[in-house]
């Protein structure tokens, strides 16, 4: 458990498939430490940034509202 939680409740266990699992370490690399998913600056990732630069273009090109 991470000292970062909450509470215990805060802790998860998820299944992933194989290949997300590989990408994902190669993305992580040799960190130890810090936010998995963060801007170019380090700092958190904002939803709104998310949604507006890549969920949108992505549903747009898809013809999805």
């Amino acid at each position: 458990m991470h000292d970062f939680l909450k509470t215990r409740n805060g802790e998860r266990e998820i299944d992933l498939h194989p290949s997300v699992a590989k990408t994902l370490r190669e993305f992580i690399g040799e960190r130890k430490s810090g936010l998995l998913f963060r801007s170019c600056g380090g700092r958190p990732l904002h939803q709104s940034n998310i949604l507006r630069r890549v969920l949108h273009p992505i549903l747009a090109q898809l013809g999805q509202p």
